[in-house]
């Protein structure tokens, strides 16, 4: 929880679901500061989840394709591994390579974890205007050139938020011009350096764990009326 208005329980249009501020919610959330590397490690293990769950649930031409490409990347790692004298080796090798993975996972979360979080109708006109919101809810990452290849372009969420068909090369270029124009419009460019914005991440994690414990349990409202009118729900 990156805010604590997400405390008090939160329908996500995204899901389609309530999420509840429970009491399993509430004992995670308060240690979510200390969860955060750990879970990082691990998370493309929610990838593979989430990739086959979409494939599933969903009519994708190339869905046939997609698995067997899975199936693939399945077994040139259990080859890679097949290769090592003992099982404790294979899943020390499995888990280090997911850890150094991890990295890109901390990469995008901390160009919006710490960042301001919208909520409410869509964008208004002033300083709610679509510009401004991008500006306001990312925060891109300052690195030497020669650290693209590390970052693999995720350092420019803010740019890839406005752009997003810009292809990777060219992030770098359009950032300077992006940050031309916000200076001349008075409108904040946020940049940060990656230790910077990992210190960013634990301390908006943290100031929101410090809450948990005050925060009354809570079911969160239900599906909008409007949204399932729409969504032909009911």
């Amino acid at each position: 929880a990156v805010s604590p208005k997400m405390l008090r329980g939160f329908y996500s249009y995204y899901h389609a679901k309530v999420f509840r501020f429970d009491r399993l919610s509430r004992f995670l959330l308060a240690r979510q500061h200390v969860l955060y590397y750990p879970i990082m490690a691990v998370a493309k293990v929610n990838l593979y989840v989430q990739t086959h769950l979409y494939l599933a649930l969903h009519a994708v031409a190339t869905s046939t394709l997609e698995t067997l490409a899975m199936l693939a990347h399945y077994s040139a790692i259990a080859g890679a591994l097949a290769c090592l004298p003992s099982w404790p080796a294979r899943a020390a090798c499995f888990f280090c390579a997911l850890a150094a993975a991890g990295l890109l996972h901390v990469q995008i979360t901390l160009s919006h974890f710490p960042m301001k979080t919208h909520e409410g109708v869509a964008y208004k006109d002033g300083d709610e205007s679509w510009w401004h919101m991008q500006l306001a809810g990312t925060v891109d990452v300052d690195c030497p050139p020669a650290l693209d290849w590390l970052h693999g372009g995720l350092q420019y969420q803010t740019i890839h938020h406005l752009f997003p068909r810009l292809p990777r090369y060219a992030l770098r270029g359009v950032s300077a011009e992006v940050a031309a124009v916000s200076a001349k419009a008075g409108v904040t460019y946020n940049r940060t350096s990656f230790a910077g914005g990992n210190l960013l991440v634990l301390d908006t994690l943290r100031k929101t764990a410090d809450k948990c414990a005050a925060a009354p349990l809570a079911d969160g409202p239900g599906a909008p009326r409007l949204w399932d009118a729409v969504n032909a729900r009911g």
